[in-house]
């Protein structure tokens, strides 16, 4: 068999400026792949990480962050691990926006092959699981490796014609219940610690009432408002004649604002401040020169679509591939079902 061109090497604390400058410079590319949030991930779910850096001679064409776990005897590699609050991950593929189609599909299936012999011939993994990255909108290098892929969808809300034209581009009943929680006096601010803590509480208390199996715990978004608090995390904090009602915790990165957790129901049952709190997030995005706004969603709840469709944005695909090392479906099945 020919020797692949494409060699993985793991990324050391000496390369983590490399590293992140790459994340920095592909539009598909998101924070949840910067080192130290990797990092964080890793201490979190008890998985080992891997920054697996894919090469061509001496030039770097994909970066591909995978964490493995060890569970009775069986090898798992996820790329993000489970138990976090990382929605996607997957690879980077460098220069893939800016490369012509036959050699941008070419180093995809290479980057894809290469981490694939690394995680199942080397690492001996059973079991694989990527959430891939919008922006990466190409099946075909999961499913002609053997993976099974299912579409998720997030959205993104596009900035460019500036605020007033996506104030009219909102659903009307939308901008009236906008109108309607500034006329009640709802107040939204920029937070800080504080503020963070009590939409992380919230969040988890909603999690734990559906009875969501893995809660993360608040150490782990302390470790990343620590981490990143002096300039990517942004806190949208509603208030109400002096208390905190809602809010949300954004990220700021790569030009673009990410709504990532939070907007959860207010207890407050005459006065809505969610609509209001997204409206503010916008302008802001629109002041800092963001080019979207990404609403992040998995794509697999329907009743959210209700809440997020009504900014007018627009649909954008992304993966989940699995891929099993033996046709035991049901014992690996049953091991994943665990982890998650």
């Amino acid at each position: 068999m020919e020797k692949s061109k494409y060699i993985v090497t793991i990324a050391t604390e000496t390369e983590r400026n490399e590293w992140d400058a790459i994340v920095r410079a592909n539009s598909h590319a998101s924070p949840f792949h910067l080192w130290e949030w990797m990092h964080v991930d890793a201490a979190w779910s008890g998985a080992q990480l891997y920054p697996l850096i894919v090469s061509v001679g001496t030039t770097i064409v994909g970066l591909y962050p995978v964490f493995i776990m060890n569970r009775w005897t069986f090898l798992c590699g996820f790329s993000p691990p489970p138990g976090t609050a990382t929605l996607y991950l997957g690879p980077v593929i460098a220069d893939y926006e800016g490369l012509k189609q036959k050699k941008r599909e070419s180093r995809y299936i290479g980057v894809q092959n290469a981490v694939d012999h690394f995680l199942f011939t080397q690492m001996h993994c059973h079991f694989v699981r990527l959430f891939s990255p919008p922006g990466l909108e190409d099946a075909r290098p999961y499913q002609w490796a053997g993976y099974n892929v299912d579409p998720h969808y997030t959205y993104r809300l596009d900035l460019s014609s500036g605020e007033k034209a996506v104030w009219q581009r909102i659903d009307r009943r939308t901008r009236d219940s906008i109108n309607r929680a500034v006329r009640n006096g709802v107040v939204v601010t920029e937070g800080g610690y504080n503020q963070f803590e009590e939409i992380v509480r919230s969040v988890r208390k909603s999690l734990i009432r559906q009875g969501t199996v893995r809660v993360t715990d608040e150490g782990y978004y302390r470790d990343l408002y620590a981490a990143f608090s002096s300039g990517m995390i942004r806190i949208f904090s509603a208030e109400y004649q002096g208390e905190q009602i809602g809010g949300m915790i954004a990220l700021h990165f790569g030009g673009r604002l990410y709504q990532w957790i939070g907007l959860q129901k207010s207890d407050f049952k005459s006065i809505s401040p969610n609509d209001l709190v997204s409206w503010e997030a916008i302008r802001w995005a629109c002041r800092k020169g963001c080019s979207t706004i990404e609403i992040m969603d998995g794509g697999d709840n329907q009743r959210l679509r209700f809440f997020k469709s009504k900014y007018n944005p627009d649909l954008h695909i992304w993966f989940s591939a699995v891929r099993y090392s033996s046709p035991v479906y049901q014992i690996i099945k049953t091991i994943y079902d665990c982890l998650i």
